[in-house]
């Protein structure tokens, strides 16, 4: 068992991983501080595939070498994006060079805290738990098969931890063909727990057990050392061939500074807001009962306010032949559009027929439009050679589009001191050789603030 402390960034946590009953240990673990905030990792290396254990290595490697390289200034779901796929693009180069890494995989689960917030990212069946006094916050969902049957409701939680095939992921980093992870940002308060544990360890007990012990008033090491104990107890007593497991809790000690927005700009934030006001309310009614009603009382009164308007509007006679539509085919890996995202209108005299949906057409153009919003100077390329681009970011569009996407925003964020470097560095950005090439190049420039 290892202990990790931030006092930057106040936090403290225990990590230990066994091997359970298998030959080898394919899980690896890290935590470092990095310019972005204190990182931790937990890899679950693909169970029964080649190298497993070097695949979890490599990318919980990868990962904080490249975080802990980064400019303080980038934003931090990009730089967490960006270093997923440096990782992805460590396995690829090491299955090239090496026949006996083929088939190399491995899952995901990353948490990345800084004052304002926490930045979970996962990929794959590891899990990370928010844990707030006896309650479960926040958990990631899986991805994997039985997970997606029980989102269906083809099966229950205990029917899916069970199952013989719960361990069939459908996204992973490695040889899988969704590498993607998933990254979301979540407040925490003083006393909350962030816990990431591979499914040896979830697998292992049932939901309301495991979570009891998460929430324990032990200590964080008794934490730790019982539940990895009673794995190797229960795996024992089940013929001893029981998985690796991974475990790390750690526990903050302050609240951060970035909390959910109390003015609805939208219906969807409003109730989002009210739900934290009465949250906070049940949890402190004997200390601040006043107050916090008062506040609950005003926040509604907003709420009801912001549904009124939502009505009056909607209400509102619409022009015969007007189509209101989100705007843009969308992506399944560009980040989802809110409520208060702008509408698009067009005028259509008949409705054009239904087409059906092309999705690696519809992520080609919105990659390609935001190419166009990077603004960048590129004088010489004529339309021949453009469509030549075009076609090469088509071909290798499931690699390209995230990237693409996360450079754009990032460009987008920092125009105006791009602007000012050197006329042959934003040349140099170009993508001549298609998208990898743009990608290699955006980097440079990115690693240059």
């Amino acid at each position: 068992m290892e202990q990790f402390v931030s006092k930057k960034y106040s936090l403290k946590g225990f990590v230990t991983s066994s091997i359970g009953g298998r030959k080898e240990n394919q899980d690896s673990y890290g935590f470092m501080e990095t310019p972005l905030g204190a990182l931790a990792i937990v890899c679950d290396g693909m169970g029964g595939g080649p190298a497993g254990s070097v695949a979890s290595f490599k990318v919980c490697e990868e990962i904080m070498r490249t975080l802990g390289a980064a400019h303080p200034g980038v934003v931090r779901e990009t730089a967490l994006r960006e270093a997923v796929v440096r990782a992805q693009q460590t396995l690829e180069s090491m299955e090239e060079q090496n026949m006996q890494y083929c088939g190399m995989g491995t899952t995901l689960t990353a948490v990345l805290v800084n004052e304002e917030s926490a930045l979970l990212a996962w990929a794959g069946d590891s899990r990370i738990y928010q844990l707030r006094g006896s309650k479960m916050v926040y958990r990631t969902a899986d991805h994997s098969l039985v997970a997606e049957l029980v989102r269906r409701k083809a099966m229950t939680e205990e029917q899916a931890r069970k199952s013989p095939q719960a361990n069939v992921i459908t996204r992973g980093l490695g040889h899988l063909g969704n590498n993607i992870p998933d990254v979301v940002e979540v407040t925490y308060k003083a006393g909350d727990r962030f816990v990431l544990c591979t499914d040896g360890v979830w697998g292992a007990m049932a939901h309301n057990d495991i979570l009891s012990r998460f929430t324990s008033d032990e200590d964080l090491c008794c934490i730790v050392a019982g539940i990895d104990k009673e794995v190797d107890k229960i795996g024992a007593a089940a013929g001893g061939h029981h998985d690796n497991h991974t475990l790390a809790i750690m526990e903050m000690g302050k609240d951060s500074l970035k909390h959910a927005s109390a003015f609805p700009f939208s219906m969807r934030s409003a109730f989002k807001a009210l739900s934290g006001v009465f949250g906070d309310v049940a949890d402190g009614l004997s200390s601040m009962f006043i107050w916090r009603m008062a506040g609950t009382v005003a926040v509604m009164a907003v709420a009801l306010l912001c549904l009124v308007l939502t009505v009056r509007n909607c209400a509102k006679p619409t022009p015969k032949g007007v189509v209101a539509s989100s705007g843009g085919g969308g992506s399944a890996v560009m980040s989802k559009p809110s409520a208060s995202d702008p509408v698009e209108v067009s005028v259509k005299k008949e409705p054009a027929p239904r087409a059906k949906k092309d999705v690696r057409r519809d992520s080609l153009s919105k990659a390609e439009e935001y190419l166009e919003q990077m603004a960048l100077p590129i004088p010489n390329m004529d339309k021949a050679k453009a469509q030549k681009v075009k076609e090469e970011y088509y071909i290798r569009l499931e690699k390209a589009v995230l990237p693409i996407g996360a450079i754009a925003k990032f460009v987008r964020e920092n125009k105006d001191r791009m602007m000012e470097m050197k006329q042959d560095s934003l040349k140099s950005f170009v993508p001549t050789d298609g998208a990898q090439r743009a990608i290699k190049e955006a980097r440079f420039l990115i690693n240059g603030f």
